[in-house]
């Protein structure tokens, strides 16, 4: 693979982890992007970037670069895109990618037929508890339901208009999970809304006899991030703070569920010190399976390999948010 050589446009938190993972995937940080100028320059000292800039237009311009990360709120993501494939820039950007099913559809196609890569960041699948489990879950028997349940603080301080926005910044990494397991066979009209109101988000579905539900709060606490994958002979609890996965045995009996509590906790603990040990092997300090992703991303991009998400599963967020959109004004 050739030397990866991108541009980081947005300065803040998610195009500093942007950057520290790409540099530890062999990538060259041509210039670091951010209409406040002060906040650019700190992130190029920081990773030694070549340029900053205030604007990407001038950026493109005058750097040598191949491939962009869009780190920038979502309102703005159309614009960058659209300037980043007309400037012959494979894209990846933050979810959600873009606001609607007609516009991701759009660009998508516009990306096609430039030759180009445009993948969003749905990093769940790619952690090493999601990715193994979805690959292999012969062990969990027939699969029953699978159940993701995301309790954020991201809304707080947020005027009461932008709230539920952060609602729909969440949903595609429940259905990026759910299409690793069941694919194409996933499709939007399997997704019912029950609730899209008051900081809450209540979805759900059924594949392949299989029952799926999403629930997201703004208001639920303690945070936390998590998919329950239920088959008929055990379970597992995938921890996507972190990154890895507790299974849990479906045995039957007296002597299972007085032992329950401590065998749980006890593989829980386990697991969780085996990933912190791997994790710092490798320095994965924030965000696992960002850096697999972006791997991955590079290896498309440059070496023509297939895109590590699939176009589908792309329109498939899309059009599932668009659903979530209409259900309050209906």
């Amino acid at each position: 693979m050739s030397t990866p050589k991108i541009l980081i446009v947005g300065a803040g938190l998610m195009g500093r982890w942007h950057a520290f993972s790409a540099i530890r995937n062999g990538a060259t940080i041509a210039a670091i992007v951010d209409p406040n100028i002060e906040r650019a320059q700190a992130l190029q000292r920081e990773f030694g970037a070549q340029r900053a800039f205030k604007s990407l237009e001038e950026c493109l311009k005058k750097s040598e670069s191949n491939i962009a990360h869009i780190c920038t709120p979502a309102q703005n993501h159309l614009a960058s895109i659209e300037l980043c494939l007309a400037n012959n820039h494979h894209v990846l950007a933050e979810k959600p990618l873009l606001s609607t099913f007609p516009e991701t559809k759009k660009v998508l196609e516009r990306a096609n037929e430039s030759g180009l890569k445009l993948t969003p960041v749905h990093q769940m699948p790619f952690q090493r508890g999601a990715s193994k489990l979805a690959e292999d879950h012969s062990n969990l028997g027939k699969l029953v339901r699978l159940s993701h349940t995301a309790f954020t603080s991201g809304a707080d301080g947020k005027p009461e208009t932008e709230r539920q926005d952060v609602l729909l910044e969440i949903l595609p990494h429940p259905i990026s999970l759910f299409y690793r397991f069941f694919g194409d066979n996933l499709t939007a009209d399997q997704f019912n809304v029950r609730r899209y109101s008051n900081g809450e988000l209540e979805i759900d579905g059924v594949v392949d006899d299989t029952l799926l539900r999403i629930s997201v709060s703004l208001r639920g606490r303690p945070t936390r991030n998590e998919l329950t994958v239920t088959g008929d002979k055990a379970s597992a609890h995938i921890d996507l703070f972190h990154g890895f996965a507790t299974y849990e045995s479906g045995e039957v009996s007296k002597r299972a569920k007085i032992l329950k509590p401590f065998r749980f906790g006890s593989n829980l603990v386990l697991d969780a010190s085996r990933n912190l040990i791997q994790r710092s092997a490798s320095n994965e300090v924030a965000y696992p399976g960002l850096r697999s992703l972006i791997r991955q991303f590079y290896r498309a991009a440059l070496d023509g390999k297939p895109a590590p998400i699939s176009e589908r599963e792309i329109l498939l967020c899309a059009e599932v948010a668009d659903k979530v959109r209409l259900s309050k004004t209906s």
